[in-house]
């Protein structure tokens, strides 16, 4: 699967296909989860899941930021996560839930999850002198500058050492 900025292409047996339900729709993000299912993340035209064989399209009308999707992930609980333009969602398998400055985010503009090794959520945003670290029941705006001049993280990793990097 390789996303696109005119859509979605397939890579099978050496042979580029592209699949034309996604003509000029950019893909910004692609995700397998735990159960086998894909899911597409574009640029202001929500998320996509793949599923026995067909795509089933998630718009939210509420605000339109939520269909600019940045990254998608999965925590160790089954949830899946997308970052997007507009808050941090995550999906139980029923139902889609916002998490955003109201409860607690330190920016709207989430660019990145990554659960660590303690199970504890990070968010990247795009703007802002913090991450975000949620575990679960509460919220912590870690500060950032400490003499850097950062405007926003994008991405993040965990290393052998449990050292969490951000760029």
């Amino acid at each position: 699967w390789i996303g696109t900025s005119g859509g979605l292409n397939f890579l099978i047996g050496g042979d580029v296909y592209y699949n034309e339900s996604f003509l000029n729709i950019a893909i910004t993000a692609i995700f397998k989860d735990s159960r086998n299912r894909m899911w597409l993340g574009t640029f202001g035209n929500g998320i996509y899941a793949y599923v026995d064989q067909a795509f089933y399209p998630v718009y939210f009308t509420e605000n339109e930021g939520y269909n600019y999707i940045n990254s998608i992930t999965e925590d160790s609980n089954g949830l899946i996560w997308f970052a997007t333009d507009s808050a941090a969602i995550n999906y139980t398998g029923e139902e889609f839930f916002i998490l955003d400055t109201r409860v607690g985010l330190s920016s709207d503009n989430v660019t990145y999850i990554l659960e660590d090794s303690w199970n504890d959520l990070w968010f990247c945003t795009y703007s802002g002198k913090y991450l975000t670290k949620y575990d679960g029941t509460d919220f912590e705006n870690v500060y950032l500058y400490h003499g850097f001049n950062i405007s926003g993280t994008w991405a993040m990793t965990e290393d052998r050492n449990h050292h969490i990097w951000f760029t």
